[in-house]
């Protein structure tokens, strides 16, 4: 797909509604003011690995209203009720929906979307109904939603997997009405043992009832959500240039904070509206993960692969995917690990960078529907062994051309006495960059040639004693 624009329209009568997969890199969706009705089945949107627009529609009467799946949009002003199942469902360890307010340009204090009376048939109970369902790795951030729940029918709920190193999930929902003056625990059902939920603050009544002094609650607020608040407004009034730079002050001051995920979710979105090259941000999430104050490791891999879809690097976006389907714990990472690689062939098919004949399409669309097998039916099932590589393959060093530090990958079959090994052009050795036994799996190592001249360089993977492959890498300073 490349501009996708749904405005102003009525759907009735429907077994499923929009359905939005991997928009064109550089290229967004906008879904607004849009009527959805179903007849209690399928689902109304569904949006995956897309950046864009949500704001003001009106989904009702489908098993679930709204999916998102790999996506981070903005969600505003929309009324989500009378789904059967879940008013809305979030999939990925990268997704992160912020449902926040965009229309007046300030989150705090005005009603911002109505989830409410869905989930009226209970699914299992491993996957308990709910207004907003988390399946079954996810992040949200929320403020100023009538979310209207009950014990019976929770606000939110998260799929009951296990797995040794699950994604970890953070649900920031401050300043909701989840239609009790009283709220605790058993409103949100979880188990998950890498869970944190902050719901402190909720409103006492619906949001919009004249009840709440939106400069009182500002005042109250962090630094960092104040910040997060005016980055939005600015979003709103096309500042890109101003907002990436207040989301980065966030990412600088305020680590790990769920304002922290929200900026480092937003600013690919951004970056495409300013037109700047995204590849620096692939550096902010390299440093993320080696950080040791950061808690979502998968997150920032799975913005890795989508960001480097989005600058059309379709090879380093294949081999980080990859990497994640060797740590996986669970079928459902597998499926969306694959879901990006089959995104990335596709579009590297329609560049005319690959030779392969696979219909990439075709195979977007079959794990889509295994994805979406049985949803909610509780046959979830945990992965016992990590998927391995074929072969030993040694890949191209990114970025190349490089100054003054370039990253290395490649792929073990097997476990194997592994070396990665430099050279200059005439054959001397520079660098022995690995010497190690290593297990089977996806790995990576980083070589820096600050100290070295400009030119043309080789490296070399040797596993077991053979020579697996040598490439050409060329430093310019």
């Amino acid at each position: 797909n490349y501009q996708f624009d749904i405005t102003n329209s009525t759907f009735t009568d429907c077994t499923n509604g929009i359905n939005l997969v991997g928009m064109q890199p550089g290229y967004h969706y906008s879904i607004a003011d849009n009527t959805l009705t179903g007849i209690s089945e399928g689902w109304g949107i569904t949006v995956t690995s897309s950046d864009g627009v949500f704001s003001r529609n009106n989904v009702n009467y489908f098993n679930i209203g709204v999916r998102f799946v790999m996506s981070s949009p903005a969600v505003s002003k929309s009324e989500i009720t009378y789904n059967k199942y879940w008013g809305m469902t979030i999939r990925g360890a990268d997704a992160i929906p912020m449902l926040i307010n965009t229309e007046q340009f300030q989150i705090y204090g005005e009603l911002n979307n109505t989830i409410e009376k869905n989930g009226y048939v209970s699914s299992t109970e491993i996957f308990p109904s709910a207004q907003i369902g988390i399946d079954p790795f996810a992040n949200v951030y929320m403020r100023f939603n009538n979310v209207i729940s009950s014990i019976t029918r929770p606000g939110i709920s998260i799929c009951q997997i296990l797995g040794n190193n699950p994604p970890y999930i953070t649900i920031s929902a401050q300043y909701n009405f989840w239609g009790s003056s009283e709220v605790n625990d058993d409103y949100f059902f979880d188990n998950h043992p890498y869970y944190t939920i902050d719901y402190s603050n909720f409103l006492s009544g619906p949001c919009g009832s004249g009840g709440i002094d939106p400069s009182t609650t500002q005042s109250s607020l962090p630094t960092e959500s104040k910040i997060l608040s005016n980055a939005i407004r600015l979003e709103g009034k096309e500042n890109y240039t101003a907002a990436i730079k207040l989301y980065e002050l966030i990412i600088r001051n305020h680590e790990d904070s769920p304002e922290y995920y929200v900026a480092m979710a937003r600013l690919p979105y951004l970056y495409a509206k300013a037109e700047l090259d995204n590849n620096e941000l692939i550096t902010l999430y390299d440093e993320a993960l080696e950080s040791e104050n950061t808690t979502h490791k998968k997150f920032f891999k799975g913005m890795k692969v989508a960001t480097h879809i989005k600058g059309r690097r379709f090879d380093p976006a294949i081999t980080v995917a990859e990497e994640m389907k060797a740590e996986a714990e669970l079928e459902e990472e597998i499926i969306l690990a694959d879901i990006n690689i089959a995104i990335a062939n596709m579009f590297k098919n329609e560049d005319g960078k690959s030779r392969s004949t696979e219909d990439y399409s075709k195979t977007l669309n079959d794990l889509l529907a295994k994805l979406n097998e049985g949803e909610g039916d509780g046959e979830k099932t945990d992965i016992v062994e990590s998927v391995l590589p074929t072969e030993f393959t040694l890949y191209q060093n990114y970025p190349n051309p490089f100054n003054p530090t370039t990253e290395i990958s490649y792929a073990l079959s097997q476990d194997a006495n592994v070396s990665i090994r430099v050279y200059s052009s005439n054959g001397s050795l520079i660098a022995d960059l690995i010497n190690a036994s290593q297990s089977a799996g996806y790995h990576s190592v980083k070589f820096d040639a600050s100290k070295l001249s400009n030119g043309v360089f080789y490296y070399s993977l040797v596993a077991n004693g053979r020579v697996v492959s040598t490439k050409k890498m060329l430093l310019l300073k």
